[in-house]
């Protein structure tokens, strides 16, 4: 057996390399507001999310209960000074000790509606409001984290609403490769028998990553927009990467003849000479092909999302910027 206080690498994970790319990716830019790992039982989502909380030993991982009711989240009286002293004291909540801080939400999707809309408002205003005493005015606490999250969507699912105010989404599927799955029990039994030993065996490759994530806020700071880029005037040509199934805004026109709407749209767009990039995330054996027509009527690139790669997309984007330089030529 192993102590609960110890934590499985986040390097040591096998395999979930988008899952890591999306929680790598808000440790560089806290911006991202959330990340939120949906997937069955047993493929490392809180190992993932504790093992980055390691690494980022700048900041603390506040854990927040299921049923936590607003008084733990935001502050409250202290009843023992209201009994005892007959006084009235606030006491801070857990998002006010969060500001700075990693806050996690194992099973977030079974969370009440009520308190998971309160934190994503916290998230997106980074604070919130709070009373200290009765007749003064409220204050503003500060409260800027990166909120990470668990989920099984088998158990329930969110609202596309939630989804929305949530930075990255990230499906986690449990590896059928062989060769990953003894990996996986490999390690996990060399954790188990000695956690400290496993930890240490990692130190290396934990430390380069630690160290290419100050690399990497670092050139983040350092990012700005060109002055070309913010210039308005007739001779910009704008691009525009759609990722889509078709559906969302077809779905809205009356009628079963949904093409008409599909063409407004494509012909709206294409008719301010926007460069376009179109990617298809439907999915299933019978596909509608709405996304498809949606790029005919815009003359725009297509590609199905499960067709890509990195290198297919990152050249896909070349060539966008190259068609809208050609419009602009020294814009990039």
């Amino acid at each position: 057996m192993y102590s609960e206080a110890a934590v499985y690498p986040f390097c040591a994970v096998v395999g979930q390399e988008r899952a890591k790319k999306a929680l790598l990716l808000h440790a560089a830019n806290p911006l991202l507001k959330g990340v939120l790992l949906a997937g069955e039982s047993g493929t490392s989502k809180t190992t993932l999310i504790r093992g980055l909380a390691a690494l980022l030993q700048e900041r603390r991982r506040i854990n927040i209960p299921l049923h936590v009711d607003n008084e733990r989240l935001f502050g409250g009286v202290d009843t023992a000074a209201a009994l005892r002293y007959g006084i009235r004291k606030i006491l801070p909540g857990l998002l006010a000790g969060a500001d700075g801080q990693i806050v996690m939400v194992d099973d977030l999707n079974l969370m009440s509606e009520r308190t998971l809309h309160a934190i994503l408002a916290v998230v997106e205003q980074a604070g919130y409001e709070y009373e200290r005493k009765d007749g003064e005015e409220a204050c503003w606490q500060s409260s800027s984290f990166m909120l990470l999250g668990t989920m099984n969507p088998e158990e329930a699912g969110l609202k596309p609403g939630q989804l929305d105010r949530l930075g990255l989404y990230v499906r986690v599927e449990t590896s059928l490769d062989p060769v990953e799955r003894a990996e996986i029990t490999r390690r996990r039994l060399a954790f188990e028998r000695n956690p400290n030993d496993f930890a240490r065996s990692f130190e290396p490759a934990s430390a380069a990553l630690q160290e290419q994530l100050v690399q990497t806020r670092r050139r983040l700071s350092s990012v700005s927009i060109a002055k070309p880029m913010l210039r308005k005037g007739s001779g910009l040509i704008p691009a525009m990467i759609v990722i889509t199934d078709g559906k969302a805004n077809a779905g809205m026109a009356p009628g079963l003849d949904l093409w008409p709407e599909i063409r407004r749209i494509g012909h709206r767009i294409s008719a301010g000479g926007i460069q376009t990039l179109v990617i298809d995330t439907e999915q299933g054996f019978v596909r509608l092909g709405y996304a498809s027509k949606l790029a005919d009527c815009l003359q725009a690139q297509y590609f199905r999302l499960d067709e890509l790669d990195a290198g297919r997309i990152e050249r896909a984007v070349r060539n966008l910027v190259q068609e809208q330089n050609r419009a602009v030529p020294g814009l990039f």
